[in-house]
Order: C-alpha cells, then structure tokens, then sequence
C-alpha cells in the first residue's frame, strides 16, 4: 500500500500522519470544486492589482517586517521602505518564518516546523494514434524516480486527439521536521 499513498501526497507517506491522509471533511454543495480559470492562476493576481488602493511592487525582494503603531514597515533587499496597514505574506514556511521572526515570534516559531519539499510535475500531451498503451486513468510506481502518472484531466482541457500525462515527483528531500511529534514526515 505503500507506493498508493505515496503517490496521494506525492512524496513518501511512511510516516505521514494518517488521519490528515484520510480526513473526512464535510463537503458543501454550494461550493465549486472543479473550475478552470481561462488565463491561468494569473488572472486572480491580476483582478487584485486593479482594485482601488492595492500597490503591486516587483521585483523587490522583501528582506525585514517590522511593526509599529498599528502598521508594518518592509524593507527591501535595495533599501527601500514600505508602510502599510496590512500585510499578506504569499511565500514558503521557511521564507514566511524568516521575515515573521521579530514581529510575530510565535507564528513564526510554528511556521519554521512546517517542512518544505520541492516536487515536480511535467505535463506531456501526445497524440492518441502514437500511444500504444490502452487509456489508464493513472500509474502508480513502485520503487522508481516518480510517484505517479495521471491522465484523468478534464476532456475539455486536452487537445483534439491527445493524451495526456502528468507526473510528479519528489526532487529533494525534506529539510525539516514537523517537530517532536512520533508521526511526522521525514
């Protein structure tokens, strides 16, 4: 069962806790669960940054967050400064635990136990004609360099006579440890 769940998280499951792996949460019919946005993840970005009184700054990566009086106080990693009322950080744990430490020493205490894995997914669509293989809805491996191959992707999505498979793998090991808990990634 091993490389099944393995292949669930995308990355070894050995001593994943199990009622994360299989928690039963109540499900509302009132909520989407499946859509596709036509310009991608981009497009929520881009609907934020036309609102009245949102500033997007590229290109400046965020080196200190400070405090005081109610606002937060950036500075950049060429010096500038930056005041605001409200901060939303959009980062990994590590970064996130990093830039949190002085203001928010407890957050980021937390943070800095989430572990950060990187994990690669390659998309590659081939004509149906090319395939030999009979339609699977996904592979799973068992002791090899990726945890699973899916071709379960909306119709919609794929094109005229494709098939498509994506794969994932883990790249690099974790980093860190989800504390002293016995049941924890490692």
């Amino acid at each position: 069962m091993a490389p099944l769940f393995d292949a669930v998280i995308c990355q070894k499951a050995n001593e994943f806790p199990a009622d994360l792996l299989f928690k039963k949460r109540p499900r509302r019919k009132d909520i989407l669960k499946s859509f596709t946005l036509t310009h991608g993840l981009q497009s929520i970005t881009d609907a934020i940054s036309v609102q009245p009184k949102i500033s997007i700054i590229k290109g400046k990566g965020v080196q200190t967050v400070a405090t005081d009086n109610d606002l937060f106080h950036l500075t950049t990693g060429d010096g500038s400064t930056y005041t605001a009322q409200t901060l939303g950080v959009a980062t990994d744990a590590i970064a996130a635990a990093r830039l949190l430490k002085a203001p928010f020493p407890e957050l980021s205490e937390q943070l800095s136990k989430i572990q950060v894995s990187t994990v690669e997914s390659v998309g590659v669509a081939l004509k149906r004609k090319a395939l030999s293989l009979p339609p699977v809805a996904g592979l799973i491996a068992v002791e090899d360099s990726f945890y699973s191959a899916v071709s379960a992707i909306p119709s919609s999505m794929i094109p005229t006579g494709a098939s498509v498979f994506i794969s994932r793998r883990e790249c690099s090991p974790m980093k860190q440890n989800l504390g002293a808990s016995p049941t924890c990634l490692k």
